[in-house]
C-alpha cells in the first residue's frame, strides 16, 4: 500500500507541476500579448495625436493664408513647422493654377507620422477688371452702345437694341440678347461668379489727406481742377457741371454728372469711385480710366465715353444712347480678401 501511495502522491506531483507549467506559460503569454496590446495602444494614442497636430497645423496655414494671401507665395516662418502639444509639424504649399492651392501638413510624435492635405482655391480680385463691364448685381444694356472686351453679370444680363458687345458676354444667371443686340464672343449663361473687388478705400484717403484734398460736405464741381497729388476725396455727394479734372475723384456718397465734363485719372486708377452711393451721367462726357462704386448702382443715360473699364457692385444701367466704352486695364489698390474656398479636405 505504501509503495502504492507513493505512485499516488508522485503522479499527483506529477500532474500539479504539469499544471502549473500550463499556468506559467499561459501568464507569460498573457504578459507578452499585454506588452504588445500595450505597445499597440501606444502606437495608437501617437497616430492619433500626430493626426490632431497635423489638422491643427493644417488650420493654422489656413487662418494664416485668410489673413495674408500672400503666404501662398511665401509662407511666413511660424506657418511652416512649429511645436503643437507634444508634437512638431511642417506644413508646405503647392500652386497648381491660378488660384488653385495645396496646403500639406505634416506632423510626428516620437515617431510616428501623420499626413494632411487640403486643396482650396483663393478668389481672384483682379477676375472683374478683364471685363469692360463686370456688375456684381444685374447687368442692363437698352438702347445704342459698344462695350469692348466683353460683360459679365454675377446676376442676369439683358440687352436690347442696337447694342455691341465686342467680346463675350457672360452672367451667372441668365443672359438675354434681344432686337438686334449682339456679341461677338460667347453668350453664356450659368457662369461661375467673379469676385468683387474691394477697392483700398483708405489708400486714397491718405493720399488726398497728405496733400490737403480732402473735402467734408457735398461738393459742386465747375470749370478747371487738378487735385494736389492726384486725388479728390469727398466726404459726402459730388456733382460736376462742366468741370474738367486731371485727377482722380472718389466720394463716399453719390457721384452725378450733368454733361459735358472730362475727366482723366492715371493710368489704370479710379477716374470716378463712389463707396456707397451711385454714379449717374446724364450727358455726353468723356472719363478716362477706371468708374467703381462700393455699394451702389451706376446709370448711363446720355453719350457717354469712357475709355477704362466699369465694375459695379450693384446694378449696371443703361439705356439711350448712352455711347461707347473702350477697354483698357484698370489695376487700383485693393484691399486683401479674407475669404478662400475649401475644395478637398484629403485625410
Amino acid at each position: 500500500m505504501q509503495t502504492c501511495n507513493n505512485n499516488i502522491k508522485g503522479s499527483a506531483f506529477i500532474t500539479i507541476f504539469f499544471f502549473m507549467t500550463l499556468i506559467g506559460l499561459a501568464a507569460s503569454s498573457i504578459g507578452v500579448m499585454l506588452r504588445g496590446d500595450m505597445h499597440l495602444s501606444s502606437r495608437m494614442v501617437e497616430r492619433a495625436q500626430a493626426y490632431e497636430i497635423a489638422r491643427g497645423a493644417a488650420e493654422l496655414g489656413l487662418s494664416y493664408i485668410v489673413d495674408n494671401l500672400e503666404n501662398i507665395n511665401t509662407p511666413c516662418n511660424e506657418m511652416q513647422e512649429g511645436v503643437l502639444g507634444n508634437g512638431t509639424y511642417k506644413v508646405y504649399i503647392e500652386k497648381f493654377g491660378e488660384g488653385d492651392f495645396g496646403l500639406i501638413s505634416s506632423a510626428t510624435v516620437n515617431d510616428v507620422t501623420q499626413k494632411i492635405k487640403v486643396y482650396g482655391r483663393y478668389p481672384d480680385e483682379k477676375e472683374a477688371f478683364m471685363r469692360g463691364v463686370f456688375s456684381n448685381g444685374d447687368l442692363i444694356g437698352h438702347g445704342n452702345g459698344t462695350v469692348e472686351n466683353g460683360t459679365h453679370s454675377n446676376q442676369n444680363s439683358d440687352f436690347f437694341g442696337s447694342i455691341n458687345i465686342e467680346g463675350n458676354a457672360s452672367s451667372s444667371g441668365s443672359t438675354s440678347m434681344r432686337g438686334s443686340a449682339s456679341a461677338t464672343g460667347t453668350i453664356s449663361s450659368g457662369a461661375p461668379r467673379i469676385t468683387f473687388p474691394e477697392l483700398d478705400w483708405n489708400h486714397y484717403y491718405d493720399i488726398a489727406a497728405a496733400n490737403g484734398e480732402v473735402y467734408v460736405g457735398d461738393k459742386t464741381l465747375k470749370g478747371s481742377y487738378s487735385p494736389s497729388g492726384g486725388v479728390m476725396y469727398v466726404v459726402g455727394n459730388v456733382d460736376t457741371i462742366q468741370a474738367t479734372v486731371n485727377g482722380m475723384i472718389l466720394c463716399t456718397g453719390t457721384f452725378e454728372d450733368h454733361g459735358k465734363t472730362i475727366i482723366k485719372a492715371p493710368q489704370g486708377q479710379p477716374a470716378i469711385a463712389a463707396r456707397n452711393g451711385h454714379i449717374d451721367f446724364h450727358g455726353k462726357s468723356t472719363v478716362d480710366g477706371l468708374v467703381y462704386t462700393g455699394g451702389g448702382d451706376v446709370y448711363m443715360h446720355g453719350n457717354t465715353q469712357i475709355t477704362g473699364s466699369v465694375v459695379v457692385w450693384g446694378t449696371y444701367d443703361s439705356y439711350g444712347n448712352w455711347g461707347q466704352l473702350d477697354y483698357q486695364k484698370s489695376d487700383p489698390e485693393l484691399t486683401s480678401s479674407s475669404t478662400i474656398k475649401i475644395l478637398i479636405w484629403e485625410l
